[in-house]
C-alpha cells in the first residue's frame, strides 16, 4: 500500500487530490494494529460471540416473535402462502399494442 510521502514523490508537483488523503489516512488507521484498549475489547468481545455461538446469533424466541410477525405482515396485506413478504414484489408490465399511423 502507498503511503502519502510515496504518493508525494510519485507526484512531480506534489498535487494529490484530497480524496486521495482522505483515503489513504483513513485506510492507514484501519491497517495498523489496535492501539485504542476499549476497541480492543470490542474485537475481543466479537470473537468471543463469534466462538460461543457460531452461526446461531439468536434466541429462539426470537425467531418465533420474527415468524409471528411475518404470519401478522402476510395476513394483514393479503400475502398468500407461498409469497415471501421480505422481497420486493416484482412487477409485470404488458406491452402496449399501439396501431401506426400512416
Amino acid at each position: 500500500m502507498f503511503s502519502f510521502n510515496s504518493l508525494q514523490k510519485l507526484n512531480a508537483n506534489g498535487l494529490v487530490s484530497r480524496f486521495v488523503r482522505r483515503n489513504i489516512s483513513s485506510s492507514s488507521v484501519l491497517m495498523n494494529n489496535v492501539s485504542d484498549p476499549i476497541q480492543q475489547l470490542f474485537l475481543n468481545k466479537i470473537r468471543e460471540y463469534k466462538q460461543t455461538f457460531g452461526s446461531k446469533a439468536f434466541d429462539p424466541s426470537i425467531d418465533k416473535g420474527y415468524k409471528a410477525d411475518i404470519e401478522k405482515i402476510s395476513k394483514q396485506y393479503n400475502i398468500g402462502p407461498n409469497e415471501d413478504p421480505t422481497k420486493f414484489p416484482t412487477i409485470k408490465f404488458d406491452e402496449v399494442k399501439v396501431d401506426p399511423q400512416v
